[in-house]
């Protein structure tokens, strides 16, 4: 006590506190992970995030009548990677509102709550106090998003206008927080947030309020790239709170670092170093200190222009008195890593000035580019070349931060390092740990922020850490309390409970309720329910298990005794709700279902699944950038709606709004919605197979010891996963899908699956840490036969590899799964290793949709469909004779291998360019491309070609499990008379037809043609094209880097297939082949030769086929065969 008595006597009465800082910057890190990512030399300097594009580019491309999908060049910057989330219901804002709100608005209020959090001063703690808010702003130049929101919205423009003022940010905010002290808004262009810092400084001193809190956001909505490519820019939202350090040391405040003093001025109208020496000099005089002490400078400037030498020349000038006492001063600056940040820039540098007092260095990837600075004729600056460790032999560090504005005015504000004070030890005692969120996902991560944290950290008391948590916390719905007598057990206890499930928990000494909304809470409770107990554990346990009931503690009575201080802690997890002034809001919030609404609900659905917010009813779906899984999706959402049974050929074939909304008009009553019937049926004891499962059933009775049907793949995981976490997430993905609790079996000779209530995929973890190249002997001997009597269908394994890295490697058995089951598993894995919040659930099962299927088997639409294929297939079917470099073996044989090619940008981008000019999609492009290649190898021009289709007839099943996709064949005939542009119409057609009847069974087509059996070949077809165009990123916020681990599991069911996949960096060409026909280096020659026709045919579309040269040069000329079938 007498120790900070001394401490007291020896305070300047002036000194501020910076007891809460909080802020989001580049790539939305942290001010913790920027310090961290900038000691590791990580570059922020990037392109805009994906979705940031698109939204940016819908709208512009709305308000300026720009062709659909026209290319927009954004500069690179440190941005934000994302600004449409806020967490609107935490603030009691509704959706409406928040999306009317500017961006940087409702991050600016988040980020203050984690700075009160931060403090330790969240809740009701500050209501109804003399609290001032101070924000710094300028006027930038750049679009705002109330301009955006009354270009959209007109009727609502004017009052989004008002509402985003930044004159009202600072008003906003204290009202919601009940604050009474001063709202500044500050506006002195780049130098405005120092400028507020310096001015909430002055008001706390002058009496005008207690404690401020200073904030600043700059966000640009619209990065278009200029001509000025000199400067980096970067955004970010900042907030930090202060007090007076008497105060704060008082109240045992967190204190990050003091505000020893500050000064502003304006050169005038002459700009030289002379305003530069002058201001640092009258902010060492208003801060008491001797200069000499000062360890670095965090600089204003950073570029090699005429304002970066006289920054540096008032340095000089203002340390030259000091030749021989200052041995070095260090300068530098944040915005060298993240970019000038205008108006933010001057507390963006005060939080880095802070972090490097704290941690006492400073990040080599920030500074090392400065050159020397002479300051004294024999006292140069220090070069940044390594991680700098500042002096550690003197009491306190110090060190200045400056910010000047274009108009003249600068600012400089000296830090120092606080001194802490050690805590008393004491032998630790039975404390409780309150956590709450407003959702059980909420509740959940914050749980695992603390565990983290625990780990973590040192040197903190357990005390200090449950008191910061319960006193300086805001407490909602979700609870839960952890009663520990040590530091120990409270982590144990902390990481049981985040492994299990709440509810069912059986930790001793944790409570866990969720509060209704209109539950009353129990009446106050103070310290004197304490008295009651001469044990503490029982009366920590009592006020646990008030707490989870729902009791209002009085933090203040219950620690009024105790001398724990606060200390920093992990704060609230914001749920992630997108709002945005766009139109992907689903089409039933914002319109009726009636059929006299028909047209508004199809331009909704155009809206909404191709991307744009302005869409007339004549534009076209492919010169939009339409495709068939585009069209899937409409038209399950339009069926659902309208209780139509329309196909996606139905947009394929109509491909605007006004055909669309006009074939509905001409067939109503004519549809009878029968596509809509997929019901959910009773239990049984088995089911009968779909007609694809039936296909795949009978191929593997053939063989059945090979892995045909075995689709392994590994996810390479950047980091270490929690292994148990992992399992309960596969386990409540198993819970959820019935697919994957499904075997096999035959009864009276017809075989049929039975759904298990219990099965489970038991994740292993791998034996031995494996080099990443040696994952794929590895996935070979895991890849190995199913028993198909034992559910489940699946396994599953956890490899460790040597570079800090996982591989998370699953293999579904094709009976159970398709490609899309396989993003539905691996989409819900991160959802639920991230979060208990439960997903919606599947309104239907895959058995379901069987029962649907078979149903329809003898109905008047499936005879349709078979007089369709019938005429498809007309005598004589084609047999495709490539050209082998071995003999075809009597007996098929599925060893296969696959070689990857990827697609030049310039091709593909004139692939792309080429579907929309001709009213059709790459799929029909490609193949058409791929028949003519056979065609040029063969001498055929009548080929049949085989391919799959996604077979989701309904949006019932999109989020479901199983064994979906449908083979279909696609025949075309071209002639040497035609066109590329003719024979491309063809294709469309064809294409389209084709995938009009792709519900009926290809084993079924099989059985009906009567074919003859040949052992060396596939039914139909020898040749297969695949177009997987349903790249879905796995990337999550907040969740580890992962990406596929590229393996061939060794089959090929055809000769030869083209499969082409649609990824984030463009089109690659996967060509896999039967090694018991084809070397690789045929194989490789063929893919080659496809780029080069592909490119040929799109370049010269409107010549005859025949005088191509890159098709009939070195042309095979296959004798007549007699088809062996």
């Amino acid at each position: 006590m007498l120790k900070c008595m001394q401490t007291f006597e020896n305070l300047q009465q002036n000194d501020i506190a910076i007891i809460g800082i909080s802020g989001i910057l580049a790539s939305n890190s942290t001010i913790d992970q920027l310090w961290d990512h900038q000691k590791e030399g990580k570059a922020f300097i990037k392109n805009l995030s994906e979705k940031r594009q698109q939204d940016t580019n819908s709208y512009l491309n709305w308000i300026m009548g720009k062709e659909p999908n026209k290319a927009i060049s954004f500069a690179r910057q440190a941005f934000l990677d994302s600004v449409d989330y806020f967490d609107y219901p935490f603030f009691s804002i509704s959706f409406e509102e928040a999306c009317m709100i500017d961006p940087s608005l409702r991050l600016l209020l988040q980020v203050v709550w984690h700075t009160l959090e931060d403090a330790g001063y969240a809740g009701d703690t500050l209501y109804g106090t003399r609290t001032g808010v101070f924000y710094g702003e300028s006027d930038l130049p750049e679009y705002s998003y109330a301009q955006m929101v009354a270009d959209v919205n007109p009727v609502l423009g004017g009052s989004c206008v008002t509402e985003n003022l930044s004159s009202l940010i600072p008003s906003r905010i204290a009202y919601i927080m009940d604050w009474h002290g001063p709202t500044v808004v500050t506006n002195a262009s780049d130098a405005s947030s120092l400028v507020a810092v310096h001015q909430a400084c002055q008001s706390i001193r002058a009496g005008e309020c207690e404690q401020a809190l200073i904030g600043t956001s700059r966000i640009n909505l619209f990065p278009i790239q200029s001509g000025d490519t000199q400067v980096d820019y970067g955004e970010g939202v900042m907030a930090i709170l202060i007090k007076s350090l008497n105060k704060a040391m008082l109240d045992g405040d967190h204190i990050h670092a003091v505000i020893k003093g500050s000064s502003t001025n304006h050169h005038g109208r002459v700009r030289d170093s002379g305003t530069y020496k002058d201001l640092l000099v009258q902010a060492w005089k208003n801060a008491s200190i001797d200069p000499s002490t000062i360890s670095f400078i965090e600089t204003h400037s950073i570029e090699d222009n005429l304002e970066y030498v006289r920054e540096r020349e008032g340095i000089q000038s203002a340390f030259s008195h000091l030749m021989g006492t200052q041995k070095q001063l260090l300068l530098g600056s944040i915005k060298s890593s993240i970019g000038q940040l205008h108006h933010a820039s001057g507390l963006a540098g005060l939080l880095q000035a802070v972090m490097a007092l704290k941690y006492k260095e400073l990040p080599s990837a920030t500074y090392k580019q400065w050159r020397d600075v002479s300051i004294t004729p024999g006292d140069p600056a220090v070069c940044y070349s390594d991680v700098i460790h500042l002096s550690t032999q003197k009491e306190v560090l110090r060190c200045g931060v400056s910010s000047f504005a274009r108009g003249g005015a600068n600012c400089h504000v000296i830090l120092e390092s606080f001194l802490k004070v050690p805590s008393e030890e004491k032998s630790e005692e039975w404390e409780m740990l309150a956590l709450s969120a407003q959702s059980k996902s909420s509740l959940l991560e914050l749980m695992n922020r603390y565990k983290e944290w625990m780990i973590q950290s040192e040197g903190y008391r357990l005390g200090d850490l449950c008191y910061t948590s319960n006193a300086g916390r805001k407490h909602f719905r979700y609870r839960l309390a952890i009663i520990a007598s040590n530091k120990g057990e409270l982590l144990d206890k902390l990481t049981a409970s985040c492994t299990t499930n709440l509810e069912l928990s059986e930790v001793s000494a944790v409570y866990y309720s969720e509060l209704d909304n209109h539950q009353p809470v129990i009446e106050k409770v103070t310290e004197t329910c304490l008295k009651k107990y001469e044990e503490r554990e029982k009366a920590m346990n009592e006020l646990g298990q008030l707490y989870a009931q729902g009791a209002e503690l009085d933090w203040d009575e219950i620690y009024k005794n105790c001398d724990y201080q606060k200390i920093s802690l992990p704060v609230y997890p914001f749920a992630k709700l997108r709002c945005w002034i766009d139109s992907s809001a689903p089409v039933s919030n914002n319109i009726g279902t009636e059929r006299e609404n028909r047209e508004e609900i199809i331009l909704e659905l155009f809206k909404k699944y191709l991307g744009f917010s302005h869409i007339k009813l004549a534009d076209n779906f492919y010169e939009l950038g339409g495709d068939s899984i585009t069209a899937i999706k409409i038209v399950n959402e339009l069926n659902a709606v309208l209780h139509t049974d329309l196909k996606d050929v139905d947009v394929l074939k109509n491909p605007s709004v006004a055909q669309l909304t006009e074939l509905l008009r001409n067939t109503e009553g004519m549809i009878h919605g029968s596509i809509s019937t997929i019901k959910k049926h009773p239990p049984q004891p088995f089911y009968p197979l779909s007609s694809d499962q039936s296909r795949i059933f009978v191929m593997m009775q053939y063989n059945p010891d090979f892995t045909m049907y075995n689709k392994p793949l590994a996810l390479v995981v950047d980091g270490n996963m929690d292994f148990n976490r992992l399992q309960m997430a596969i386990d409540r993905i198993v819970r959820r899908h019935e697919a994957l609790r499904t075997s096999f079996d035959v009864m009276d000779g017809e075989p049929i699956q039975i759904v298990h209530d219990d099965a489970r995929i038991e994740l292993e973890m791998y034996p031995s840490i494996l080099e990443e190249d040696e994952l794929e002997v590895m996935m070979k001997k895991f890849t190995y036969p199913f028993n198909w009597r034992i559910a489940p269908l699946v396994r599953g394994t956890l490899v460790q590899l040597t570079n800090d890295k996982q591989a998370l490697v699953f293999d579904f058995h094709h009976l159970i799964s398709d490609g899309t089951s396989l993003l539905i598993f691996f989409k819900e894995l991160v959802h639920f290793y991230k979060s208990n919040q439960e997903l919606e659930p599947p309104t239907v099962q895959f058995r379901d949709y069987v029962v649907w299927q078979n149903e329809r088997k003898y109905s008047p639409e499936q005879e349709r469909m078979r007089q369709f294929w019938i005429s498809k297939c007309a005598a004589p079917i084609p047999q495709l004779n490539l050209p082998a470099d071995f003999e075809r073996p009597a007996h098929k044989t599925y060893q296969g291998s696959q070689i990857c090619l990827r697609m030049n940008s310039e091709l593909a981008e004139s692939v792309y360019r080429f579907a929309k000019e001709t009213d059709s999609t790459i799929y029909v492009v490609l193949l058409a491309a791929y028949h003519l290649l056979l065609e040029k190898k063969t001498g055929q021009n009548d080929i049949i070609i085989g391919s799959v289709s996604q077979g989701r007839p309904h949006r019932d099943v999109d989020p479901v499990i199983g064994m979906f996709v449908h083979t279909i064949i696609m025949r075309n005939c071209s002639s040497k008379e035609i066109t590329f542009h003719e024979f491309i119409n063809q294709v469309r057609t064809n294409t389209l037809q084709s995938f009009e009847h792709q519900d009926y069974p290809f084993e079924d087509l099989v059985a009906m043609l009567q074919l003859n059996r040949d052992r060396s070949r596939n039914p139909l077809f020898d040749a297969a094209f695949i177009l997987h165009n349903m790249y879905t990123s796995l990337r999550s916020p907040d969740f580890y880097e992962m990406y596929n681990y590229p393996f061939h599991n060794g089959v090929s069911l055809v000769d030869l297939a083209l499969e082409v996949h649609e990824t984030e960096g463009g089109l690659s060409c996967n060509w896999e082949y039967c090694t018991s026909l084809f070397q690789q280096e045929t194989v490789q020659a063929l893919g080659e030769e496809f780029m080069d026709i592909l490119a040929q045919l799109i370049h010269q579309p409107d010549i005859p086929l025949g005088k191509h040269s890159c098709l009939h040069k070195n042309v095979n000329i296959v004798e007549d065969v007699e088809f062996l079938f």
